[in-house]
């Protein structure tokens, strides 16, 4: 027992009070309260549900709250009528969950249809009676399934729906025109149509994020908008921003994938500025810099959520690159495109060695002929990451470097051979006007150190710092006029641009700092973790010595992730709908997938996304999704991620740092560069597909509920190996045998 209970709510409890009446509202306020006293069985009230040794429910009326006794806390999860709550406890022992708010059965539903009980006969196609007893399909889809609670204009008008949607809204009847209507509903208002219309099993809510109620504070005044909602950080996230309020820093703080490293960067906000303002700085000016443009704007949206008006007003957020533009101004050197610069590093391996007057022509020969195994590409890699982003300034520094991490050693010869391409490839670029995005940054901290007054921020946080260059935190540690206001987040497991980064590196740089780390995952369940871990540890140099998730916030024992092995993976099929219109087989499975598990999850299209390894690829999802009927919004790089009721289509790479409920990964039979290319050494192929494999791993790690990975049933990509059976659930699509027909084969 303790003194005092901690009251907590999930997302899903405050939309289920919404839709209630106000008095319905104000007497679960009350009742909800007086919890903090004594949450615990009486054995009338209060009752504890058979089958979880914490869950209990509260009678308020006609209405059942239930809740979880959690840590001197309760855990407000649902709120339901008591007909349906009751109906729980009527319900088959199930290894799985209990349901909230239960499906009809079969013969309710097929009562329901026939009286005409609000369901759509007119559109809706028969079912089938085959292979169920009761003479009704046990596969009940959601296109015969009526609403579990009617739609009417109070409940609409309850909800906030916007009156634009209302007439549609009004005419659904069945789970199917319900979920049509859903997608043209902007996400938070569709979320709040879910809830309050289908339900939500009490199994997931257990594992839903919490948030708090402040002393003072009331649900009503938060259902009003009054108020922030504050989340519930677990005892090592707030002992972490503890440490940043009462120590000094640079601190640096990691953590495994889904171990809350950005909630306490964007907390963190609030605790230096609150710092700074007992220092007697009046107006502090604090500098959030993240890695993307993407990350960017969501952390500005929720830094104008949780903060302050005074405090958000001191924030400027940005990316890395978007500071180094503010620094330099207009009218200075631009970027380099890609395509242009391979151009240019070709030319300056030529160029660097055939010199005119040259005072050694058979050095230069040497050095020409040590450099025939390395490719372009590795070349710019060396010269970005370990020059440049080092920010190396002569031969003999670049001599005595540390390349951990690049897999091709190089000895002196080599080593300075690549040098003499660094000098001529930068003479190039000044004779283009572009510089390398490594470049930029080393001349914005040459223009930082050299001038006093740049303007500078009292506080500076990066997140992903695992993707910034030694240069590019050299910068930041410059802009923060006192570093006991730095604060690097970040995991070098994660790292997808800087294969050489290494937190000893960055510790060298600062001196002494305060390392604190986080090591319980909160957004993945257990079995997402552990099979994007195996995935990453098949080939062991993909891991990289970034922090494991040594606990888990959601409770393990639920199904693994699925993976779906697609025969004739590249044919052409007809649509059903349009027989004229093919597009490829990997599609039918993505969808199907896609669609299956959204309505199993019962969450808005926004909260799903497909994650593809390249634009290329992604722009193809995205034309696939749009032919297959399902509205859907391409992220590509920069962009943000809109509000938009749609799936989120992004690459690998763009969709770092980011959280849906649903994620299907789509893995082709695709070698990265340059595993198919000729002549190529086998310590660069190996570099290659290491870092390559981090990727995918990253992008699975962005599921917080449900993982689906579509790949070919065969195929030759290093990426394609290392699921395991037993942690992965598999299922094969084939489109037949008259695309098999088609469809040469490997022997």
């Amino acid at each position: 027992m303790c003194e005092r209970y901690q009251l907590r709510f999930t997302h899903t409890f405050l939309r289920q009070v919404l839709s209630l009446p106000a008095t319905t509202q104000q007497q679960i306020e009350r009742r909800t309260r007086e919890l903090q006293e004594n949450p615990h069985s009486d054995g009338s009230h209060k009752q504890r549900l058979e089958r979880y040794p914490d869950v209990y429910r509260l009678k308020v009326n006609k209405y059942r709250v239930f809740y979880r006794i959690r840590d001197c806390g309760v855990d407000l999860l649902a709120v339901e009528h008591r007909k349906d709550a009751y109906r729980q406890e009527q319900l088959p022992e199930s290894a799985d969950y209990i349901v909230v708010l239960e499906d009809p059965d079969s013969e309710e539903l097929a009562t329901r249809l026939t009286t005409g009980d609000g369901a759509e006969q007119t559109n809706a196609p028969a079912t089938s009676t085959e292979g169920t007893a009761d003479g009704v399909s046990e596969h009940a889809s959601t296109e015969s399934r009526p609403l579990a609670r009617p739609i009417s204009p109070e409940l609409l008008q309850r909800l906030r729906i916007e009156s634009v949607h209302w007439p549609a809204l009004l005419e659904c009847a069945t789970e199917d025109g319900f979920l049509r209507v859903l997608g043209t509903i902007p996400e938070r208002q569709a979320q709040r149509l879910l809830d309050a219309v289908c339900g939500q099993p009490l199994d997931p809510l257990l594992d839903e994020s919490t948030y708090v109620v402040g002393e003072g504070e009331t649900l009503e005044g938060l259902i009003a908008g009054r108020g922030r909602l504050r989340l519930d950080l677990d005892p090592q996230q707030l002992q972490v921003l503890e440490q940043i309020r009462s120590q000094s820093g640079p601190f640096i703080v990691t953590g495994g994938p889904g171990t809350g490293k950005t909630v306490v960067a964007l907390y963190a906000a609030g605790v230096l500025l609150e710092r700074l303002r007992a220092d007697g700085v009046r107006e502090p000016r604090l500098l959030y810099v993240t890695y993307t443009r993407t990350l960017a704007s969501t952390a500005h949206r929720i830094l104008r959520e949780l903060l302050e008006t005074r405090d958000w007003l001191s924030v400027s957020v940005v990316t890395l690159d978007q500071e180094v533009q503010r620094l330099w101004g207009a009218g200075q050197p631009g970027f380099i495109e890609q395509g242009t610069l391979r151009q240019l590093i070709r030319r300056a391996r030529h160029e660097a060695f055939t010199r005119l007057l040259s005072p050694d022509p058979r050095e230069d020969q040497r050095l020409a002929q040590s450099l025939r195994g390395p490719t372009d590409l590795y070349l710019i890699d060396e010269i970005e990451e370990v020059i440049v982003g080092r920010g190396l300034r002569s031969l003999d520094e670049y001599l005595a470097a540390d390349r951990t991490g690049r897999r091709l050693p190089l000895n002196e010869t080599q080593r300075r051979a690549i040098w003499r391409v660094y000098e001529h490839l930068s003479d190039l670029l000044l004779q283009e006007d572009v510089l390398l995005s490594s470049q930029r940054r080393l001349h914005a901290l040459d223009l930082v150190v050299a001038d006093p007054a740049v303007e500078r921020y009292d506080a500076v946080i990066a997140d992903e710092v695992q993707d910034f260059d030694l240069v590019g935190l050299r910068l930041l540690a410059a802009l923060c006029r006192d570093r006991r206001f730095l604060v690097l987040v970040g995991d070098s497991g994660q790292s997808l641009y800087q294969r050489t980064f290494r937190w000893k590196l960055v510790e060298q740089e600062l001196g002494d700092v305060v390392r604190l780390r986080l090591t319980t995952g909160h957004r993945c369940p257990p079995e997402i973790v552990q099979a994007a871990r195996a995935y990453l540890a098949y080939v062991p140099g993909s891991e990289a010595d970034g922090d494991l998730v040594e606990a888990h916030r959601k409770r393990a024992g639920k199904a693994g992730p699925l993976r779906i092995l697609v025969e004739e993976w590249g044919a052409r099929i007809p649509l059903p709908h349009d027989q004229m219109t093919t597009v490829p087989a990997w599609s039918f499975p993505l969808i199907e997938a896609l669609r299956e598990q959204r309505e199993s999850l019962r969450v808005p299209a926004s909260r799903c996304a497909v994650l593809a390894p390249t634009n290329e690829f992604a722009a193809d999802v995205s034309s696939v999704l749009h032919l297959h009927g399902e509205s859907n919004e391409l992220v590509t790089h920069g962009r943000a991620v809109t509000s938009a009721n749609s799936v989120k289509v992004l690459t690998w790479h763009n969709a770092k740092g980011l959280e849906f409920d649903l994620v299907v990964v789509l893995l082709p039979d695709w070698e990265p560069p340059p595993v198919s290319w000729s002549q190529v050494p086998a310590e660069e192929v190996r570099e290659s597909v290491e870092a390559w494999r981090r990727v995918p791993y990253v992008a699975m790690s962005r599921a917080t509920r449900s993982l689906v990975v579509v790949c070919p049933a065969a195929g030759t990509s290093p990426l394609l190996d290392g699921f395991s059976d037993e942690l992965w659930e598999s299922r094969r699509w084939s489109a037949g045998p008259a695309v098999s027909g088609r469809v040469d084969l490997p022997f």
